[in-house]
């Protein structure tokens, strides 16, 4: 199976890769498209992703993933979470193209179970699985992590007050938004304020076919936030700090 993906799927994959500027080695993609292939086969029994076919993983959950390396700082020694991991995108993607320290946080254990045995085949070192409800997470690791990633998981409003209290001064938030960033962001302000996050970087990408676009958006943590942090478990979702 391995030799029959690198056969069918290493030319379009490296297209792509040479569209949006990624420079890798064979290895670095032999090893993503051979994690598609695990997580795709994993789908079967543990749900992960709603992506199927495997050519849509490879814009949807590879590239989609890759992206968030134009917003990071990949050749100096950091320590990153992923929050919300699900399957493991971006985290182990990131994890593949780097020799960043990377943690990844899920409150569905089976999902990181799914992710250590891929770590496993993969052969991957300095890669760490969280099972936790980020706030309480939070609780013990305040002030600890360089960057945080988040795709596809909660509004603005939410995932400011979920990284927060876990960045360090100057720590940045990555997320992937669609195409309602903008009217997220408006609506997330007092939120950024409280939480002490300003706009760093933002990067709109057109992604190939018909696959839409991202808006790959970094957020400096500039200052302490104005109110305890964390609050209780589920509180950021009942009551957001609109």
């Amino acid at each position: 199976m391995k030799s029959d993906l690198l056969e069918n799927q290493n030319d379009y994959f490296t297209e792509l890769l040479n569209e949006y500027g990624f420079n890798l080695s064979k290895e670095q993609k032999y090893l993503l498209l051979y994690f598609l292939s695990l997580v795709i086969e994993k789908n079967k029994v543990v749900n992960l992703t709603a992506i199927k076919s495997f050519k849509d993983g490879v814009v949807l959950h590879l590239i989609d993933s890759l992206l968030f390396s134009k917003l990071i700082d990949l050749e100096n020694s950091k320590l990153l979470l992923d929050i919300g991991s699900g399957g493991g995108f971006p985290a182990i993607p990131l994890k593949i193209i780097s020799d960043m320290e990377i943690h990844s946080l899920d409150s569905v254990n089976k999902k990181l179970i799914a992710q250590e045995e891929f770590i496993g085949f993969l052969n991957l070192q300095n890669f760490k699985t969280i099972h936790s409800r980020v706030e309480d997470y939070a609780k013990e690791n305040k002030y600890r992590y360089d960057y945080i990633t988040a795709r596809a998981l909660a509004p603005l409003v939410i995932l400011f007050e979920y990284a927060s209290p876990l960045l360090r001064l100057n720590g940045e938030l990555v997320v992937s938004k669609g195409a309602k960033f903008n009217e997220e962001l408006k609506d997330a302000q007092r939120a950024m304020n409280i939480c002490g996050f300003e706009l760093k970087e933002h990067i709109n990408y057109v992604l190939p076919e018909y696959y839409g676009s991202r808006e790959l958006v970094s957020f400096r943590k500039v200052r302490k936030e104005s109110i305890n942090l964390p609050r209780q478990a589920g509180k950021a979702k009942r009551e957001p700090l609109i």
